[in-house]
Protein backbone atom coordinates (compact mmCIF):
# COMPACT_ATOMS: atom_id res chain seq x y z
CA UNK A 1 0.00 0.00 0.00
CA UNK A 2 0.92 3.65 -0.25
CA UNK A 3 3.26 4.60 2.60
CA UNK A 4 1.30 7.62 3.79
CA UNK A 5 -1.73 5.45 4.63
CA UNK A 6 0.25 2.90 6.64
CA UNK A 7 -0.77 2.79 10.32
CA UNK A 8 1.68 3.95 12.94
CA UNK A 9 3.67 0.86 13.95
CA UNK A 10 3.45 0.17 17.68
CA UNK A 11 5.97 -2.47 18.70
CA UNK A 12 8.96 -3.03 20.95
CA UNK A 13 10.92 -0.17 19.39
CA UNK A 14 8.26 2.40 20.27
CA UNK A 15 8.01 1.12 23.83
CA UNK A 16 11.81 1.17 24.05
CA UNK A 17 11.77 4.84 23.01
CA UNK A 18 9.38 5.70 25.83
CA UNK A 19 11.40 3.68 28.36
CA UNK A 20 14.64 5.33 27.26
CA UNK A 21 13.09 8.77 27.57
CA UNK A 22 11.77 8.08 31.07
CA UNK A 23 15.12 6.68 32.19
CA UNK A 24 17.15 9.59 30.80
CA UNK A 25 14.66 12.15 32.10
CA UNK A 26 14.81 10.55 35.55
CA UNK A 27 18.61 10.77 35.57
CA UNK A 28 18.44 14.46 34.64
CA UNK A 29 15.83 15.10 37.35
CA UNK A 30 18.02 13.40 39.95
CA UNK A 31 21.04 15.45 38.85
CA UNK A 32 19.19 18.78 38.85
CA UNK A 33 17.41 18.04 42.12
CA UNK A 34 20.69 17.06 43.78
CA UNK A 35 22.41 20.23 42.58
CA UNK A 36 19.61 22.43 43.86
CA UNK A 37 19.35 20.52 47.14
CA UNK A 38 23.11 20.87 47.71
CA UNK A 39 22.93 24.56 46.87
CA UNK A 40 20.10 25.17 49.36
CA UNK A 41 21.97 23.14 51.98
CA UNK A 42 25.05 25.33 51.46
CA UNK A 43 22.81 28.40 51.87
CA UNK A 44 21.63 27.05 55.26
CA UNK A 45 18.04 26.57 54.12
CA UNK A 46 16.43 24.21 56.67
CA UNK A 47 13.88 23.00 54.10
CA UNK A 48 16.42 21.77 51.56
CA UNK A 49 15.34 18.07 51.75
CA UNK A 50 11.77 19.08 50.90
CA UNK A 51 12.92 21.23 47.99
CA UNK A 52 15.14 18.40 46.73
CA UNK A 53 12.08 16.16 46.39
CA UNK A 54 9.94 18.95 44.90
CA UNK A 55 12.62 19.90 42.37
CA UNK A 56 13.09 16.27 41.36
CA UNK A 57 9.35 15.79 40.74
CA UNK A 58 8.67 19.15 39.10
CA UNK A 59 11.61 18.83 36.72
CA UNK A 60 9.72 16.08 34.88
CA UNK A 61 7.76 18.98 33.37
CA UNK A 62 10.17 20.50 30.81
CA UNK A 63 11.09 24.16 31.37
CA UNK A 64 7.99 24.93 33.48
CA UNK A 65 8.93 22.56 36.30
CA UNK A 66 12.30 24.20 36.95
CA UNK A 67 10.63 27.62 37.02
CA UNK A 68 8.04 26.44 39.54
CA UNK A 69 10.70 24.94 41.80
CA UNK A 70 12.63 28.23 41.68
CA UNK A 71 9.53 30.24 42.56
CA UNK A 72 8.98 27.98 45.58
CA UNK A 73 12.57 27.94 46.82
CA UNK A 74 13.34 31.67 46.57
CA UNK A 75 10.86 32.74 49.31
CA UNK A 76 12.26 30.09 51.66
CA UNK A 77 15.67 31.80 51.46
CA UNK A 78 14.56 35.41 51.13
CA UNK A 79 12.05 35.40 54.00
CA UNK A 80 14.06 33.42 56.56
CA UNK A 81 13.54 35.56 59.67
CA UNK A 82 16.45 34.00 61.58
CA UNK A 83 18.99 35.43 59.13
CA UNK A 84 19.93 39.14 58.75
CA UNK A 85 18.32 40.93 55.82
CA UNK A 86 21.58 41.62 53.98
CA UNK A 87 22.60 37.95 54.26
CA UNK A 88 19.20 36.86 52.96
CA UNK A 89 19.57 39.13 49.94
CA UNK A 90 23.02 37.79 49.09
CA UNK A 91 21.85 34.20 49.51
CA UNK A 92 18.91 34.87 47.21
CA UNK A 93 21.27 36.28 44.59
CA UNK A 94 23.49 33.19 44.83
CA UNK A 95 20.41 30.98 44.61
CA UNK A 96 19.17 32.69 41.45
CA UNK A 97 22.60 32.74 39.77
CA UNK A 98 23.61 29.17 40.51
CA UNK A 99 20.06 27.85 40.05
CA UNK A 100 19.94 29.35 36.56
CA UNK A 101 23.38 27.92 35.82
CA UNK A 102 22.34 24.44 36.98
CA UNK A 103 19.17 24.61 34.87
CA UNK A 104 21.01 25.66 31.72
CA UNK A 105 23.72 23.03 32.12
CA UNK A 106 21.45 20.11 33.07
CA UNK A 107 18.46 20.96 30.87
CA UNK A 108 19.93 22.58 27.76
CA UNK A 109 23.30 20.82 27.59
CA UNK A 110 23.39 17.49 29.45
CA UNK A 111 19.77 16.46 28.80
CA UNK A 112 19.86 17.26 25.08
CA UNK A 113 23.25 15.55 24.74
CA UNK A 114 21.93 12.43 26.49
CA UNK A 115 18.89 12.30 24.21
CA UNK A 116 21.07 12.55 21.10
CA UNK A 117 23.78 10.08 22.20
CA UNK A 118 22.16 7.62 24.63
CA UNK A 119 18.56 7.65 23.45
CA UNK A 120 19.18 5.75 20.21
CA UNK A 121 18.59 6.79 16.64
CA UNK A 122 14.98 7.83 17.18
CA UNK A 123 15.84 10.32 19.94
CA UNK A 124 18.51 12.11 17.93
CA UNK A 125 17.05 15.54 17.23
CA UNK A 126 18.25 19.11 16.99
CA UNK A 127 17.75 21.23 20.14
CA UNK A 128 15.85 23.87 18.14
CA UNK A 129 13.44 21.24 16.82
CA UNK A 130 13.08 19.84 20.33
CA UNK A 131 12.23 23.22 21.84
CA UNK A 132 9.86 24.03 18.98
CA UNK A 133 8.00 20.74 19.46
CA UNK A 134 7.77 21.40 23.19
CA UNK A 135 6.13 24.76 22.52
CA UNK A 136 3.79 23.22 19.94
CA UNK A 137 2.78 20.34 22.21
CA UNK A 138 2.29 22.80 25.07
CA UNK A 139 -0.09 24.90 22.96
CA UNK A 140 -2.04 21.78 21.96
CA UNK A 141 -2.01 19.70 25.16
CA UNK A 142 -0.80 22.00 27.92
CA UNK A 143 1.90 21.02 30.41
CA UNK A 144 1.46 17.31 29.73
CA UNK A 145 2.23 18.02 26.08
CA UNK A 146 5.63 19.44 27.01
CA UNK A 147 6.41 16.25 28.93
CA UNK A 148 5.36 14.09 25.95
CA UNK A 149 7.05 16.21 23.27
CA UNK A 150 10.27 14.16 23.13
CA UNK A 151 8.65 10.69 22.91
CA UNK A 152 6.10 12.02 20.40
CA UNK A 153 8.84 13.31 18.10
CA UNK A 154 10.81 10.08 18.58
CA UNK A 155 7.73 8.01 17.68
CA UNK A 156 7.07 10.12 14.57
CA UNK A 157 10.71 9.71 13.57
CA UNK A 158 10.37 5.96 14.06
CA UNK A 159 7.37 6.00 11.74
CA UNK A 160 9.33 7.94 9.12
CA UNK A 161 12.15 5.40 9.21
CA UNK A 162 9.95 2.30 9.49
CA UNK A 163 7.43 3.30 6.80
CA UNK A 164 8.18 2.66 3.16
CA UNK A 165 8.70 6.36 2.50
CA UNK A 166 10.56 7.47 -0.64
CA UNK A 167 14.07 8.73 0.04
CA UNK A 168 13.24 12.00 -1.70
CA UNK A 169 10.87 12.80 1.22
CA UNK A 170 12.62 10.91 4.02
CA UNK A 171 16.12 12.35 3.75
CA UNK A 172 15.15 16.06 3.98
CA UNK A 173 12.90 15.32 6.96
CA UNK A 174 15.70 13.47 8.78
CA UNK A 175 18.11 16.32 8.08
CA UNK A 176 15.53 18.80 9.42
CA UNK A 177 14.86 16.82 12.59
CA UNK A 178 18.49 16.06 13.44
CA UNK A 179 20.09 19.18 11.94
CA UNK A 180 22.85 17.09 10.34
CA UNK A 181 23.42 16.37 6.66
CA UNK A 182 24.79 12.92 7.54
CA UNK A 183 21.60 11.88 9.36
CA UNK A 184 20.15 9.88 6.40
CA UNK A 185 23.30 7.76 6.20
CA UNK A 186 23.48 7.28 9.98
CA UNK A 187 19.82 6.23 10.17
CA UNK A 188 20.35 3.82 7.27
CA UNK A 189 23.29 2.23 9.07
CA UNK A 190 21.41 2.05 12.38
CA UNK A 191 18.37 0.49 10.70
CA UNK A 192 20.57 -2.08 8.96
CA UNK A 193 22.26 -2.96 12.27
CA UNK A 194 18.85 -3.34 13.90
CA UNK A 195 17.68 -5.69 11.14
CA UNK A 196 20.84 -7.78 11.49
CA UNK A 197 20.37 -8.05 15.25
CA UNK A 198 16.74 -9.07 14.79
CA UNK A 199 17.76 -11.69 12.21
CA UNK A 200 20.33 -13.16 14.56
CA UNK A 201 17.82 -13.25 17.40
CA UNK A 202 15.30 -15.04 15.20
CA UNK A 203 17.93 -17.57 14.10
CA UNK A 204 18.87 -18.24 17.71
CA UNK A 205 15.21 -18.70 18.60
CA UNK A 206 14.62 -21.09 15.72
CA UNK A 207 17.78 -23.03 16.63
CA UNK A 208 16.71 -23.36 20.25
CA UNK A 209 13.24 -24.51 19.24
CA UNK A 210 14.60 -27.11 16.81
CA UNK A 211 17.06 -28.37 19.42
CA UNK A 212 14.33 -28.70 22.03
CA UNK A 213 12.14 -30.53 19.48
CA UNK A 214 14.92 -33.00 18.71
CA UNK A 215 15.49 -33.65 22.40
CA UNK A 216 11.79 -34.26 22.94
CA UNK A 217 11.69 -36.69 20.00
CA UNK A 218 14.70 -38.56 21.34
CA UNK A 219 13.10 -38.76 24.74
CA UNK A 220 9.91 -40.25 23.25
CA UNK A 221 11.79 -43.03 21.42
CA UNK A 222 11.72 -46.39 23.24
Amino acid sequence: GFWIFDPLPIDKEVSRVFRSYLLLKTLVCVLFGSCMGLLLCCLDCPLWPLFWIMTFLLNYIPEVGALLSALLSVPAVLFDGEVPFSTRCWRTVWLVVFGTLFKVVTGNVIEVHMYSTQGGQFMRMHPVILMGMMMLCYSLMGVSGMFLAVPIVATLKFYLVAANMPRAFLNPLLILIEGDVTSPHRNFVDTHKLKVCRGRAQLLTVGEESESLQLSLLAEQP
